[in-house]
């Protein structure tokens, strides 16, 4: 049995949803790792991979292999995801930690004693989450803008009998087409047509700016610099200050969690681990335009 247009509709409209959800997300997810610089770890760690599971799982662990050496003669460090073995200490930190290996399923356990972890955030919660909450919000939101601009196309319905049906349909199709409409039926009574305005008033510039200010929310929440307020007159020194509070804030949320565990680790396993969050641009107040050459402006 053939399928439903209608089935077929669904369908189109279902992969549309995913195709936005999906680029939305695959965006947002690449802006956060950007956020991560590491430098000078081992030859061995594949940065890309711990920063992914930093972002997904919210930490990762800090560990060495003494059997197995590297090339230097020294034993084989690690950042790896980990799972608690159950034991706390009393400030809830996890003392046994279980490592498994994906590729080959070695097994590792590690104590307090012997490990770090290392947290993204001070609450060491998963950042997948949020990713996920702002790629749908804005891909609803783009939707949206898409069904909005649509109807602007086709702002009215017909209604007719069921057996001019067809040749109503003839007449729009060429009418969309911008071709002229002609045809030789005198049964064709254009009296018995009706229609119903489905006019949707234009709301696409004001959702685009809404999805603005939802990406740049989501800038802030990465300590990522951008201006999250539209206004066409030049900002003052007060309104950007106040506007790089929150960014600094988010950015520092990050940046001492992740940097007081750096510090553990290279006391530990004397390294010399460093790590940056973000862009590290210096703020500069807005000042006045500098001023124009005593000759003046060259023609």
């Amino acid at each position: 049995m053939p399928r439903r247009r209608k089935d077929l509709i669904f369908e189109e409209s279902l992969f549309n949803n995913l195709e936005d959800y999906e680029l939305f997300k695959g965006r947002l997810f690449d802006l956060a790792c950007g956020c991560f610089n590491f430098e000078n770890l081992d030859m061995n760690i594949e940065k890309r991979f711990v920063i992914r599971k930093l972002i997904k799982e919210g930490q990762v662990l800090a560990f060495e292999d003494p059997d197995l050496l590297n090339k230097e003669g020294k034993p084989m460090f690690y950042l790896y995801p980990f799972f608690s073995g159950g034991c706390m200490n009393e400030y809830m930190v996890p003392t046994i930690r279980e490592v498994v290996f994906a590729n080959n399923g070695a097994h590792y356990t590690r104590s307090i004693e012997d490990s770090v972890i290392i947290h993204v955030n001070t609450s060491g919660t998963s950042l997948i989450n949020v990713i996920e909450y702002f790629a749908r919000s804005l891909y609803l939101i783009s939707r949206t803008i898409n069904i909005n601009v649509n109807a602007q196309k086709t702002p009215v319905a017909l209604v007719c009998d069921e057996d001019t049906r067809f040749s109503y349909l003839n007449l729009l199709k060429e009418y969309m087409g911008n071709a002229p409409v002609i045809f030789g039926n005198k049964n064709l009574d254009l009296s018995n047509l009706k229609s119903i305005s489905l006019a949707a008033p234009y709301v696409a510039d004001k959702l685009y700016e809404l999805r603005t200010n939802l990406w740049n929310e989501f800038l802030t929440f990465f300590g990522i610099p951008n201006i999250s307020i539209s206004k066409k007159e030049r900002m003052i020194s007060d309104e950007v200050q106040r506007n790089l509070g929150g960014i600094l804030i988010a950015r520092q949320n990050f940046e001492n969690a992740i940097l007081d565990d750096i510090e553990k680790v290279n006391k530990m396993f004397n390294k010399d681990i460093k790590f940056t969050w973000g862009i590290k641009d210096e703020y500069e107040e807005p000042g006045e335009d500098p001023e124009e050459p005593e000759g003046g402006a060259e023609e």
